[in-house]
Parts: structure tokens; C-alpha cells; sequence
């Protein structure tokens, strides 16, 4: 059995659509379709708990799962999780989900997720008009030194 086979093999659903999802990642290379089986089954199992199909994909369920997430996962992790759902989904003839509600939703969670970042890396620039006044005062104190040893 080969790697691609394997993860069709693995994965164990009732729902048919999700099987047929399954399917189409023996066409894929093998670290798109392990990752997209990943995201498949996570989804899969999310719809059960909640009584939805899992495909189509709608907005408003892309949106209960990352509310649900509670800021849990990284925006990165997000959004390779909606990127392999909509890819899933498109490969299946379903429209695309990600609406404007999703790109929203996204935006918010980048926004969240930046004003955690702590800052850091290289100072700020001294503007030259700064350094100006503090060569002319550096200069000014070289010259009362230069005076009070000449004395």
C-alpha cells in the first residue's frame, strides 16, 4: 500500500461527502494530502460533534470553529486550516466559503495576535537634527574641559 493510499486507508468516516474528500488526496502530493487529511479529519470530527456536514464548507461554520478556538492556535494555523479546506472543498465542485465575513474574521484574529507581540530587535534611528545638538553639546563640554586643565 503506498503512503497516499495509507491515508486514505486510516481515516475512517461515515459521511460521504468527507469520504469522497478523502479520495481526491490520493491526487495529491503526499505532504499536501497528509496535511489536508489532518485538517479533513479535524474538521470532520468537529461537524459530528455539532450535527453539521462537514462539506460544503459554509462561512458561518468556518466561523463557529475559529471562535471556538478561544485564541488557542496561532494565525498561521488558522489560516493554512481554512487554505486546505477550501481547497478540499473547491476539489469537490463546492463554491468558496471564504467571503467576506471569513477574510473579517481573519483580519481580527492578525490584529489580536500583533498587539500580543512584544516588541523587539534594533532601537529606533536617531534623527540627525538629535545628533546635531548632541555633538554641539559634546564639543561645548570639550571645550570647558580643555579651559579648566589649561587654568
Amino acid at each position: 500500500m503506498t503512503d497516499k493510499t495509507k491515508l486514505v486507508a486510516i481515516s475512517r468516516t461515515d459521511d460521504m461527502s468527507a469520504l469522497d474528500a478523502l479520495k481526491l488526496l490520493r491526487f495529491r502530493r503526499y505532504n499536501t494530502a497528509r496535511s489536508q487529511l489532518r485538517v479533513t479529519s479535524v474538521w470532520s470530527a468537529w461537524c459530528a460533534r455539532h450535527g453539521l456536514t462537514p462539506f460544503p464548507v459554509t462561512a458561518v461554520d468556518v466561523e463557529r470553529y475559529i471562535n471556538g478556538l478561544n485564541g488557542s492556535v496561532k494565525m498561521a494555523t488558522i489560516s493554512h486550516f481554512i487554505a486546505c479546506l477550501s481547497s478540499v472543498n473547491s476539489s469537490l465542485g463546492f463554491p468558496d466559503f471564504r467571503n467576506v465575513l471569513i477574510k473579517a474574521l481573519v483580519q481580527v484574529w492578525r490584529a489580536r495576535e500583533n498587539e500580543k507581540k512584544i516588541v523587539t530587535g534594533q532601537a529606533l534611528p536617531f534623527l540627525i537634527s538629535d545628533l546635531n545638538i548632541l555633538r554641539r553639546s559634546l564639543h561645548k563640554s570639550d571645550d570647558l574641559r580643555e579651559a579648566l586643565l589649561n587654568k
